[in-house]
């Protein structure tokens, strides 16, 4: 890590327990990860950092070691950069699998006894560099490492949270399956000398990651601190000490190698913009490790019949259905990009299309009309009577050329990011939610930790207020807005960003996809990410009891618009009919009347600041008084309509 690598020989030894040394440091440092002390971090934004604190410590215990034995102390921990290809001839490292191809006896102190670390169950790597090869190549990890470099903010790039699948976590988690025992296991990876080596490549791989974020930051705003889940971002990375300071070690430490004593000798290039389509992939979900008690299983699937093969990594053997379903192991779900083909003109035919690709895009077709409640019936790959009617209604609904051909331009816009994944409802009326009049007392709960959480419940605040223009909500009625992981539920996930960015419970509970990268208004645009204020909006309306507009300037459009943020006459109008805005009788009618002193049917600045501040139980100061007139003044006049009065009022009720 530090300088050029360190060439193991016959003296560099792994100091063994023993009386007078206890266990060694060697056993100490293993221990952190698994057994039996278990500090380690995995599927959370802290994974790179907290290995690489781990990293530290391990390079500045070789180094302590080697000037014990009477060096200086200027070696360094060597990466092993299996993106690389071959390196002398070889793949795996030869002398790490020659010299620790089993497990030393005295390696392990009388503790350790009863785990599965011992010498009866000893290493068992990958035995030779063509089958480590070809796990690389079946398991794509060229392809994860580019999509993890790839990848546009730290969230994302740090670890497999929320089903993210693009980070380097990724490649890290297919070479721990690809080594076998004891890499297969998060409990006892450690204790084989090659996990080193592998962490310090995932570790430059997350260098270059960041180099790349920092520099197209500017350093500063965008980089990896300010995106960083600052519900974590001040969690210390435990048990490991600065080095300088000897204070806990913590993210925000983790970001330049420079200052905690490393710097790599190369990094891998930043891949170039991919214009291709991800690949199709079998998700497996819901695995329980557990079930697995250390074994590493590699999954063969076969697309073409769906048949799963696997083999058990740790010693090269089938493991047959039924043994396999008893592990937990439950049948793939194939997932991929949407449409593979966006050129093709699916059209009515008379049969299912002989090409097996075309039959497949009729059949997400189907699938896509089906979810949006415009098809009913089977998702078989025939595009038959039916199926064009459904394109037919879809077309005619959103404007398009109604010629019940699937072509590009109408799966383009089925491709567009939804704010949701509610039915169009075409044939449903809208239906008002809470009673007219009623007081909406609404709740955020926490948002993403890379966003300002009072920024963002001003935003939920201002969504909620350009309602109350349009309607006039006697009872009262309760709205929740909170973050949840809707990756699962959204049915374009394999297309990266976007998809279904929330939803809505009818009632009024509204959770927004956490797995999406989200921004705040004042903030640039970032691709692939989506701002807050335009998609509650729209989920607002949804609370309040309205479908879906096919107007796309409509707030009440399915389609995602970032700068979307003020009602239409459409969204108006249909309010209006299920919520009776101007009902000069209601409660707000009487309370204007009253303090129209004059009965002009206008409230004067005068009017409005004897009612603040003269009246009630808690009258506001003058100042405050001022400062609400001028924001409810919309238009300047220096009087307010009754219209503007309830939007002030309302204002203040949701605020």
């Amino acid at each position: 890590m530090m300088e050029p690598g360190w060439a193991a020989s016959e003296k560099n030894n792994i100091g063994g327990y023993s009386e007078e040394r206890s266990p060694s440091e060697f056993f100490r440092l293993a221990r952190y990860h698994g057994w039996d002390l278990s500090y380690c971090v995995h599927g959370r934004e802290t994974f790179p950092g907290w290995h690489r604190a781990y990293l530290v410590d391990f390079e500045r215990t070789l180094q302590a070691a080697d000037r014990a034995l009477g060096g200086d102390g200027r070696i360094a921990l060597p990466y092993w950069g299996w993106d690389r290809g071959e390196v002398n001839g070889e793949l795996f490292p030869a002398i790490v699998r020659k010299r620790f191809s089993v497990l030393r006896p005295d390696l392990i102190p009388p503790e350790a006894e009863g785990s599965q670390l011992g010498p009866d169950n000893g290493y068992r790597i990958v035995p030779n560099d063509k089958q480590l090869a070809t796990g690389l190549k079946n398991m794509k990890v060229e392809d994860q490492v580019r999509s993890a470099l790839s990848q546009w903010e730290h969230p994302r790039a740090a670890s497999t949270h929320l089903d993210n699948t693009h980070s380097v976590e990724t490649p890290h988690n297919s070479l721990h399956v690809l080594c076998g025992w004891p890499m297969s296991s998060v409990s006892f990876a450690a204790f084989h000398p090659i996990f080193f080596l592998h962490h310090c490549n995932v570790d430059r791989l997350y260098d270059t990651y960041l180099r790349k974020d920092m520099t197209n930051a500017g350093d500063g705003e965008n980089a990896p601190w300010v995106e960083f889940d600052s519900s974590l971002f001040v969690q210390e990375l435990r048990p490991f000490r600065h080095p300088a300071t000897g204070e806990w070690f913590l993210p925000k430490h983790t970001f330049k190698t420079e200052a905690i004593g490393y710097v790599y000798d190369q990094l891998p290039p930043i891949p170039p913009q991919q214009m291709r389509e991800p690949p199709i992939l079998a998700r497996f979900e819901d695995i329980n490790p557990v079930t697995l008690a250390g074994r590493s299983v590699a999954l063969h699937v076969f697309v073409a019949r769906l048949l799963v093969v696997a083999v058990d990594m740790n010693d090269g053997a089938v493991i047959p259905a039924p043994a396999l379903e008893g592990l937990g192991v439950p049948q793939p779900k194939l997932v991929g990009p949407f449409f593979e083909d966006k050129s093709l003109m699916l059209a009515r035919g008379e049969a299912v299309p002989e090409s097996g690709l075309e039959a497949g895009e009729v059949m997400q077709l189907q699938r896509y009309l089906h979810k949006y409640g415009w098809y009913g019936g089977e998702v078989d790959g025939y595009f038959g009577p039916a199926t064009e009617a459904a394109v037919k209604r879809f077309q005619e609904f959103y404007h398009l050329k109604v010629d019940g051909i699937a072509g590009p331009a109408t799966r383009s816009l089925m491709m567009m990011a939804r704010m949701d994944d509610k039915e169009d409802e075409v044939d449903t009326d809208d239906q008002a939610t809470f009673s007219p009049g009623s007081v909406v007392r609404w709740w955020a709960g926490g948002s993403p930790g890379y966003l300002d959480l009072e920024a963002a419940r001003d935003e939920v605040a201002a969504a909620l207020a350009e309602w109350a223009t349009a309607v006039d909500t006697a009872d009262e009625a309760h709205l929740t807005i909170t973050w949840g992981n809707r990756t699962r539920n959204n049915m374009f996930r394999f297309n990266g960003p976007g998809g279904a960015l929330a939803f809505t419970e009818p009632g009024g509970s509204i959770t927004l996809d956490a797995a999406e990268h989200w921004l705040l208004g004042a903030a640039p645009a970032v691709p692939g990410a989506f701002y807050l204020q335009p998609v509650v909006l729209h989920e607002i309306g949804h609370a309040l009891g309205l479908t879906h507009s096919s107007s796309p300037d409509d707030v009440m459009s399915p389609f995602y618009v970032a700068d979307r943020l003020q009602l239409t006459e459409g969204d108006r109008t249909r309010a209006a009919n299920i919520y009776p805005l101007l009902d000069e009788e209601g409660a707000l009618g009487d309370m204007f009347r009253t303090l129209d002193l004059d009965g002009d049917g206008l409230l004067s600045r005068a009017e409005f600041l004897n009612a603040m501040c003269g009246r009630g139980d808690m009258p506001l100061e003058r100042s405050e008084a001022e400062a609400l007139f001028e924001q409810a003044d919309v238009d300047g006049t220096g009087a307010l309509p009754l219209q503007q009065f309830k939007m002030l009022i309302a204002r203040l009720f949701f605020e």
